[in-house]
């Protein structure tokens, strides 16, 4: 992840607040692209 990613979380601060959110939200986003990876797969292995 890049510096200016992490600098443009909106829940990050100089101060050092959390960011959790920012972090759960990129645990999301990382399963939603690993389920629709293994879907579009599943989907080439039947077609073919």
């Amino acid at each position: 992840m890049s510096v200016r990613t992490v600098l443009t979380q909106p829940h990050y601060t100089r101060e050092g607040l959390p960011i959790e959110p920012a972090a759960k939200r990129l645990r999301v986003a990382l399963g939603a692209v690993v389920a629709i990876g293994s879907l579009i797969v599943t989907l080439i292995a039947v077609a073919y």
